[in-house]
């Protein structure tokens, strides 16, 4: 009998690991090519628009931003330990904070 392609396992598909596949299959139920064809998303982010910093609120979770980072840096140790850098467009200058406990080390 023939293995039907779209019951293979998502580990098969390239950029498509162990870890990733566990983290599909435990969030989004997703095991086979079948079920990431069949997987419509609940909602759409529009991610077309670049927004200037001078027009951001508070109200807005998912923005894209383009400018020019001039400095960056880690600071803090152990689980405090964050990357802040400093961006700036056309009309102000933002400092971008994140964690790196996730990211890991940029060295």
């Amino acid at each position: 009998m023939a293995h039907n392609i779209l019951d293979t396992d998502l580990t098969y598909l390239s950029g498509v690991g162990e870890k990733r596949a566990a983290t599909l299959a435990k969030d989004l139920g997703l095991r086979s090519y079948r079920d990431l064809l069949l997987h419509y998303p609940y909602k759409y982010i529009d991610r077309s628009r670049i927004y200037r910093i001078s027009e951001l609120t508070k109200d807005m979770p998912y923005i894209q931003l383009q400018g020019i980072i001039h400095s960056f840096e880690e600071l803090g140790t152990g689980r405090k330990k964050r990357l802040v850098a400093t961006l700036q467009d056309a009309s102000y200058i933002l400092s971008l904070v994140s964690l790196l406990s996730s990211m890991g080390s940029l060295r």
